[in-house]
């Protein structure tokens, strides 16, 4: 059975409430601030810190703040938004993570001029697998990312990017993947094969497999899969995957399987 903590509920934050202030929790009891102070400004504030951040929220394209909890520690985090394209179909955000210790908030380590993979849009945090789906429209093409915890938890990264692949005809869903080290080294691939097959899925070799909590065998199991199912893989760390499955009655369950287990 697969136990999950209720996560706090993301918060959407407007351009004109921006422009007047607007407060909120980071957990109940903490709260902090947030106001815009120009069209490139923005004034972040907890009862121990004034931060500004840089970011731009223009309503036309209904460009909002996002406070949720993205790094999955308990506490809410903020997403600046930084850039639009296509007519409002991307918004780029960068995030700010709150560090309860010091009651202070801290801009992201990775920067989206390093590498394209670095780049944070259309972010929609998932509680159940503690990942962050994005996207975004490149050309003509569409990337798909999933941004996971860092090791130490404190910051987030992109730990696997789909592309789609023009070559062959395809659905919506062909996409050439990619998983990705927290420095960005290539860490798998799986291009497309034929149009309509999910390269994302792997298959359950083995006749029974848990679903850990973290990528050991001493972490505590949640669920288990068997032989034959389908899971989506969204992280490889050190002979590890961190999977996602979907159960009966559309019941989703993430955990952390041996790859080895998987073909």
């Amino acid at each position: 059975m697969l136990l999950t903590l209720l996560a706090l509920p993301l918060l959407h934050l407007d351009c004109p409430a921006l422009r007047r202030g607007a407060g909120f929790e980071m957990r109940p009891g903490i709260r902090a601030g947030l106001r815009q102070t120009d069209d490139e400004r923005f004034t972040l504030s907890t009862g121990s810190q004034t931060l500004q951040a840089t970011g731009n929220c223009n309503p036309e394209f209904n460009m909002n703040v996002l406070v949720a909890d993205f790094n999955f520690d308990g506490y809410r985090d903020v997403a600046v938004p930084t850039d639009t394209g296509y007519g409002g179909v991307n918004t780029f955000y960068t995030l700010y993570f709150y560090r309860p210790a010091s009651r202070t908030f801290q801009k992201t380590r990775y920067r989206d001029d390093q590498n394209d993979h670095a780049i944070r849009a259309n972010l929609s945090p998932d509680p159940v697998t503690h990942t962050v789906d994005g996207s975004y429209k490149s050309g003509p093409a569409y990337v798909a990312l999933t941004l996971c915890p860092t090791p130490d938890g404190l910051d987030l990264y992109t730990c696997r990017q789909g592309d789609l692949n023009f070559n062959l005809a395809q659905t919506a869903d062909d996409y050439d993947w990619t998983w990705f080290s927290p420095s960005g080294t290539v860490l798998a691939s799986r291009p497309l094969r034929r149009s309509g097959e999910d390269r994302s899925r792997w298959t359950v070799a083995a006749a029974r497999l848990d679903l850990h909590t973290g990528p050991t065998l001493n972490s505590k199991s949640l669920a288990y899969v068997v032989r034959d199912d389908q899971v989506e893989v969204l992280e490889l760390r050190a002979g590890w995957a961190h999977v996602r499955y979907s159960g009966q009655g559309k019941r989703v369950f993430g955990g952390w399987v041996k790859l080895a287990a998987l073909r």
